[in-house]
Formats: structure tokens, sequence, C-alpha cells
């Protein structure tokens, strides 16, 4: 058995019976693996954890801008960072709440895919119909 050649993920094998094989060297990736009823609970605390990572990014992202621009005014004119503090909190405010914005769906459709809130939502359709 040689080895012809060897790509990122595969290698072409050549057998001494002069037949070529091609092997493919990507592992699959393995499903995750839950106790009984824990895949909700993981699945919120993953949406928890990504609400979180965009909440912090949203408000570092903002106040970074507005000690970006406050700065720039007081460079260039006398109390500028005074005198454009409105501008400057407005401009920073708005790419926070871009960010922000982003937040709220994510975490609220895991909620909302969750299998205990389906079936509390089927339990109460049922008792109104």
């Amino acid at each position: 058995m040689r080895v012809l050649t060897t790509y990122k993920n595969v290698k072409v094998v050549e057998r001494p019976a002069g037949t070529v094989n091609i092997l493919n060297l990507k592992k699959k990736k393995k499903k995750k693996r839950y106790s009984r009823g824990m895949g909700d609970i993981d699945a919120l605390h993953t949406a928890i954890g990504k609400h979180t990572r965009r909440v912090t990014k949203g408000q570092l992202e903002g106040i970074s801008t507005w000690l970006d621009l406050s700065q720039k005014s007081a460079q260039n004119k006398k109390d500028g960072a005074f005198k454009d503090s409105l501008k400057n909190s407005s401009k920073s405010l708005r790419k926070m709440n871009r960010q922000l914005a982003k937040a709220q769906p994510d975490f609220m459709d895991e909620i909302v895919n969750m299998r205990s809130t389906k079936r509390a939502m089927r339990k109460r359709l049922r008792r109104m119909f």
C-alpha cells in the first residue's frame, strides 16, 4: 500500500493489486447527547450566553463610540466635548441600539422553539377550545 497524494481531508492510496482507493480522513462530528429533558435546558443556557455576549458587545461598541466622538470634539474646539455631548451621546446610543436589537430576537426565538414551551402552548389552546 503506497500513498500517492494527501489533500486537506482526503488521502489517495494505491493498493498492491493496482487499485486506487480514496480515503476520507474527515471525522464525523458527534451529536450532542443529553439526559432526558435536559436538551431544552442546554439550548436555553446557550441562548443566554449568546444574548449576554451580544448585549455586552453592543454596550462596548456604544461606549467606545461615545469616547472617540467626545475626544474628537474636545480636540477640535474649546469645550467641544461639553458642547457636542448630546450629539455624541445620541450617535453612540444609536450604534448601541443596533446591536441590542439583534440580541432580543435570538433569545426569544430559542424560548419559543423549546419543547416545553410548545407543550405548554398546546395545553393552553386545548383548554380554550
